[in-house]
């Protein structure tokens, strides 16, 4: 399924970026990933088995999502931990 794909994709762009140059895009990047994840599961439940594409969206999605909120909770501590040194 095309659509599990994509979203993993952008998940996993979204939330690599989120490293490096905008925190902010780890939330999308949680939003899409979840999207992946979804679209995979409802593909697999109406045909009985996954296909390539769907499995690409799958693990796209799953690393996109982990990658994601791992960039999220980095980036609340060093706020947290800015604003305690305040």
């Amino acid at each position: 399924m095309v659509t599990a794909l994509v979203c993993g994709i952008i998940s996993l762009v979204f939330s690599l970026i989120s490293y490096f140059v905008l925190w902010w895009l780890s939330i999308p990047g949680l939003i899409l990933g979840i999207i992946a994840i979804s679209s995979s599961v409802k593909y697999k439940k109406e045909n009985g088995s996954f296909n390539g594409m769907t499995i690409a969206g799958l693990v796209t999605g799953i690393i996109g999502l982990v990658l994601g909120a791992i960039a999220l909770i980095i980036y609340i501590i060093s706020l947290v931990i800015i604003m305690m040194a305040a």
